[in-house]
């Protein structure tokens, strides 16, 4: 939802897989140039680590936003370096509506290894799970 809402605003072009494959998700952003990929730290894990990353030109990616779960932050931050552009994290829920927190694309220091700051119209409140 995501990744559909955020293109649909900006008026971007946006590619789905039926299925990931690590060389065609890299052939993809290679051949369209894309500036930004929403993805699972699964997949941020293999920008970081395999040697694919270095077969295919990434330089049009201007930010890799990674949600679903938690990703480390050393990851996080070796795909940015083997990308060449920030990697930062997001969280929500479909319920709301769906983004909770995020990094800002203008944020000046990326919060490596965080999901960010509430978004804006948004209340969050910090609880002690054992006193409530």
């Amino acid at each position: 939802v995501v990744s559909l809402m955020h293109h649909l605003r900006k008026g971007s072009p946006i590619i789905f897989l039926p299925a990931f494959d690590l060389e065609l998700f890299l052939k993809l952003i290679q051949d369209h140039k894309a500036t930004r990929a929403h993805a699972v730290p699964p997949v941020v894990l293999a920008l970081a680590k395999s040697p694919a990353a270095d077969r295919h030109d990434l330089s049009s990616l201007r930010a890799v936003v990674s949600a679903a779960a938690p990703l480390d932050g050393a990851i996080e931050g070796r795909a940015a370096e083997r990308c060449g552009c920030i990697v930062k994290q997001a969280w929500g829920m479909t319920e709301l509506s769906p983004v909770g927190t995020m990094v800002p694309d203008n944020h000046l220091k990326p919060l490596s290894g965080t999901v960010g700051v509430l978004c804006p119209s948004t209340e969050g409140k910090v609880v002690d799970p054992e006193t409530g």
